[in-house]
């Protein structure tokens, strides 16, 4: 899995536009693994919180669309914040959302640290709350 990772990775990273097209069935076969293994690897590793966006079409044609995104450093970040930030939110999610966005420079070590220390202290089965608690932090933190 971490080979079809890092391959998609070095694509994407070699792209001008930073974004590309793959055909499932072929990744597969490169890979010699089934297409829901692929299916795996980009539900897990290529994520919104983790910088990426997965789209997909399905059908004779269809092909799989990934594309690394920034977090942008303004106002339009919200609905970004929203979309990553889930109804529920595990931990380890919410860790790579925190790391995601320190790596963007857009929260300092501190508060990352801060919020990260907050969000551990949650228990694992109350994603619901996690997931409020952390969209609350983020807007107080990003409307300094």
């Amino acid at each position: 899995e971490t080979d079809i990772e890092e391959y998609l990775k070095k694509l994407i990273a070699l792209s001008s536009s930073r974004t590309i097209n793959i055909q499932r069935n072929e990744l597969a076969e490169k890979f010699d693994c089934v297409p829901s293994q692929i299916n795996y690897v980009l539900a897990t590793r290529f994520t919104l919180d983790k910088g990426y966006l997965v789209e997909s079409r399905r059908g004779g044609r269809g092909y799989v669309r990934i594309t690394r995104v920034h977090f942008p450093k303004s106002a339009s970040l919200f609905p970004l914040l929203e979309e990553a930030i889930n109804e529920r939110m595990g931990i380890k999610e919410s860790r790579d959302l925190l790391q995601r966005l320190y790596e963007e420079r857009i929260l300092s070590l501190r508060e990352a640290r801060m919020a990260e220390a907050a969000i551990e202290a949650i228990d694992e089965r109350e994603g619901a709350i996690r997931a409020k608690l952390l969209k609350k932090m983020l807007i107080a933190i990003l409307k300094k």
